[in-house]
């Protein structure tokens, strides 16, 4: 899809047929979709965005994404954030969709926030890297929640 406010463009090519059947991993839904973010007249992709099954049962996904650092700040991230979340409720028929966030990256929790997403906890010490044990910020939305 493109954005109608920019040039920026998601490099992708996909529908709800595509979703539920291409990429189809267990069940009806795709394990992972991943989109290159693209901005006309910028040779190479300025970030991605993904949406990740955490559990095909209960219908949970992880979104999770990143944008070049000269490309902060001008809405591009939760314009890509806000419809991966319709895509996952709509074409995906997803029930619950996580982001997880460090705790210091508040510009990323505000665009999880701007989405939709409510702030659940903190996930203390979940993920070992760079030798140390990490926090996260976990937010999340339901198929019920209003969009």
């Amino acid at each position: 899809f493109s954005s109608r406010r920019r040039h920026t463009r998601w490099n992708c090519d996909w529908s709800s047929d595509v979703c539920s059947s291409d990429l189809a991993g267990q069940g009806d839904q795709p394990s992972a979709i991943e989109l290159a973010i693209e901005e006309i007249g910028v040779p190479g992709p300025i970030g991605g965005a993904g949406l990740y099954r955490r559990d095909a049962v209960r219908r949970e996904f992880e979104i999770g994404y990143c944008l070049r650092r000269d490309r902060w700040r001008q809405g591009i991230m939760t314009e890509a954030v806000r419809e991966l979340v319709r895509c996952a409720f709509e074409d995906l028929g997803v029930h619950r969709l996580v982001g997880l966030v460090a705790p210091e990256n508040v510009a990323s929790a505000r665009v999880l926030r701007k989405a939709g997403m409510t702030h659940e906890g903190r996930l203390r010490g979940y993920l070992f890297a760079k030798g140390k044990w990490w926090d996260f910020d976990l937010y999340a939305m339901l198929s019920t929640d209003p969009r």
